[in-house]
């Protein structure tokens, strides 16, 4: 018997080796298959975080905002477009830009997300390649638009860009393109708060105080496999698996996919007054920071595609965004500020959003983005008269409206 013993602790631990192999293998094998189904039936696309965008270094214990990486080069694949991204030295997706500006040159800073940076589209298809064509030809000068937009940006992040590095660029003119989620955004990133009506830096938390995860960026929350720690120093990307493997990130997508409680929904509906007071805020102190420097600043408000798609909305969409945000837009044109709504001309455009929005992505299609384009060139050119009587070009004169 006691020679047995052995023989059969030796046979058990091959058995469960045998076993491990075998439930490794079998493991394996079928997300192996999955994966290959995925890819053949129903491809997962990557998000910008699994390519070229990753989250800021944390700013002295504050929550982190995202940022392009510089110098990457590659393409953005979905099922609806496949386009090439190039993000230039100073991490914006737009060519090398000169400092100062060459002489002759009047120059637009865009401040912006995802709708300003073009997602889906290529870059010489995007608002502000659009925007430099038509101005030059109007002026018969160089018009430079410095496309500073990124995705998952609030009015918080802009303010911050803008004062960190925006203002290096030289502007004589400031767009910046408001989307429906900048007020949250804004509110997650934990860098501002309103005291007493006036904007004032957020209490600061001590570096190594995890943040909370309801304040960090969104699609980081959503990303259980990426790498770096949120709360410490080094920038944050979405993981290899993300990055590569679509299952992985069909995982991603269904976590994301959970609706909300009824109490997470009243709370934000709680919130929707504090965030708008927040992002007027914001918004006038990039108007003061613009008027103390001579330099006009014009605001577009860009629909959310189920304002737009009436088809996809169950009960009334409103007629206009500046009667959305009413509040704000009446303080921003109370300070001199030039509030464009954009949701009308893209409506009159397509009624539908089929030819101006990509219908699962919803981000401006090529053609909306020259809708935008247009309805923005006479408010920039009107902004730009002033620096353009300034210099001496010629016998150029301000721009006269069209008939």
């Amino acid at each position: 018997m006691a020679s047995r013993q052995p023989e059969q602790r030796e046979s058990r631990s091959r058995e469960l080796r045998t076993g491990l192999a075998l439930g490794c293998g079998s493991t394996f094998l079928t997300l192996a298959v999955l994966e290959l189904a995925l890819r053949l039936f129903r491809p997962v696309p990557p998000l910008p975080g699994d390519l070229f965008l990753a989250t800021s270094p944390l700013d002295e214990g504050r929550s982190a905002r995202r940022s392009l990486l510089p110098g990457w080069t590659g393409r953005h694949t979905t099922p609806e477009f496949d386009v090439p991204v190039r993000i230039n030295r100073r991490g914006l997706r737009d060519d090398e830009v000169a400092i100062p500006a060459p002489a002759g040159t009047l120059r637009i800073l865009g401040l912006g997300d995802s709708f300003l940076f073009g997602q889906g589209v290529r870059q010489e298809e995007t608002l502000d390649a659009a925007l430099e064509k038509a101005l030059s030809r109007r002026f018969g000068c160089r018009v430079e638009f410095i496309n500073a937009g990124v995705p998952s940006f609030g009015t918080a992040d802009q303010l911050d860009w803008l004062k960190a590095e925006g203002w290096s660029y030289k502007p004589d003119a400031v767009l910046l393109l408001f989307f429906d989620n900048d007020p949250q955004d804004s509110i997650v990133r934990e860098t501002y708060t309103v005291v007493g009506g006036k904007l004032r830096p957020y209490p600061r938390r001590e570096s190594a105080t995890p943040i909370p995860a309801e304040r960090l960026p969104a699609v980081l929350q959503r990303d259980m496999f990426a790498t770096g720690a949120p709360n410490r120093p080094e920038p944050q990307r979405s993981g290899w698996l993300s990055r590569h493997l679509h299952l992985a990130r069909l995982v991603r997508q269904v976590i994301a996919a959970r609706q909300p409680s009824a109490v997470e929904v009243s709370q934000r509906q709680m919130e929707e007054r504090r965030t708008l007071a927040l992002t007027t805020a914001l918004l006038l102190e990039i108007e003061r920071q613009c008027r103390e420097r001579d330099v006009p600043f014009v605001v577009a408000l860009m629909p959310d595609p189920a304002q737009t798609f009436r088809r996809r909305r169950a009960g009334p969409s409103p007629t206009s965004l500046r009667d959305h945000y009413a509040p704000m837009t009446r303080a921003l044109e109370k300070a001199g500020v030039r509030v464009i709504d954009l949701l009308p001309t893209l409506r009159a455009a397509d009624p539908t959003g089929k030819t101006t929005f990509f219908q699962k992505d919803r981000h401006l299609t090529a053609r909306g983005h020259r809708v935008a384009a247009e309805a923005l060139e006479q408010p920039l050119a009107d902004a730009l008269a002033p620096a353009l009587a300034r210099t001496d070009r010629g016998s150029r004169t301000a721009p006269e409206r069209p008939q």
